[in-house]
């Protein structure tokens, strides 16, 4: 089965992630476009996560939703008190 890379399908992800985790794991997320500087073309999109921070998120949930996005790599950063969990999905 060919991976899924669409906003759609990471929609679609997210909204399984809050039935099985509940509504507030991810407080609030957007996708922007993954841009390549050099040629203007977009080359992906990124998931960015607000998570709960009161919350634990081992390495293995996190590469689990890796695969579920299809992405290929996934960061971690906290500013402002605010948890978030960026996935960088790439079109192949």
């Amino acid at each position: 089965m060919a991976k899924v890379k669409t906003t759609e399908h990471a929609a679609e992800v997210i909204s399984a992630i809050k039935a099985e985790y509940g509504e507030e794991i991810i407080k609030d997320y957007h996708m922007p476009s993954l841009c390549d500087i050099n040629t203007g073309k977009t080359t992906g999109f990124a998931i960015v996560m607000t998570m709960k921070s009161k919350s634990a998120y081992t390495d293995a949930l996190l590469n689990d939703w890796k695969q579920k996005f299809a992405a290929d790599l996934y960061q971690i950063s906290v500013s402002h008190n605010r948890l978030e969990v960026t996935y960088k999905v790439r079109f192949e």
